[in-house]
């Protein structure tokens, strides 16, 4: 099936309010070490992360989760290969010491003078990503940038069925993500189980659906 890949301007999908402070420029290393799977999860539900880190719970598997595992299984064994890269990067666990965050990214594309993060989707949302696959996508780029001392200039969706979304990313990237870890940070260190989700159907495909609802 032939490819359809489509350009996206990072400021189309975020808008500019910020919900927390954009202050936080370093962390603390002493604090812990954040995933970019879990900015992923923040961005779908904020109980996700009290549920994992505070009440240290493990959620049940369902149908979707089992089906993306699948999906990325098998895309693992192919080769990704663009000509122009220099160095190409297959599920390799990068980390940034500055931030305190960390990826095991699907694909690093190492060019000349910058590198391009690509992640792997089982379901492609239409016009646009998710938002939550951009900022794991971002993290992880991040992570690597911080690691092959190269900027992270571009990030790229893969999704079943050959659609492909890229964006070419601005400076306000950056800003988001900090604004993501501040909020994550907060959850961590109060310590108290946010609000759910206004969308109850967004639970009933959630690993912590039978807990959260009686949480």
């Amino acid at each position: 099936m032939k490819s359809s890949k489509k350009s996206i301007r990072l400021d189309k999908i975020f808008n500019s309010e910020s919900t927390t402070s954009n202050n936080l420029c370093k962390t603390n290393t002493a604090q812990p070490t954040i995933y970019a799977e879990e900015f992923r999860q923040h961005l779908y539900c904020k109980r996700i992360l009290y549920w994992r880190r505070i009440a240290k719970v493990h959620g049940h598997s369902t149908y979707l989760m089992e089906k993306g595992t699948t999906y990325h299984n098998q895309r693992e064994k192919s080769t990704y290969v663009r000509s122009d890269a220099i160095q190409v990067y297959h599920n390799r666990y990068f980390y940034h010491e500055d931030y305190n965050i960390a990826a095991r990214v699907d694909t690093i594309l190492e060019y000349e003078d910058h590198i391009s993060a690509v992640e792997y989707k089982r379901f492609y949302h239409f016009p646009s990503p998710f938002k939550s696959h951009i900022i794991q996508c971002i993290v992880g780029g991040l992570a690597a940038e911080f690691e092959l001392d190269k900027p992270l200039t571009s990030i790229e969706i893969q999704y079943y069925q050959g659609k492909r979304s890229q964006i070419n990313l601005q400076s306000e990237y950056r800003k988001k993500i900090i604004e993501i870890l501040a909020e994550m940070r907060e959850i961590l260190t109060q310590q108290i189980l946010p609000l759910p989700v206004k969308n109850s159907k967004k639970c009933e495909v959630c690993e912590y659906y039978k807990i959260c609802r009686n949480g």
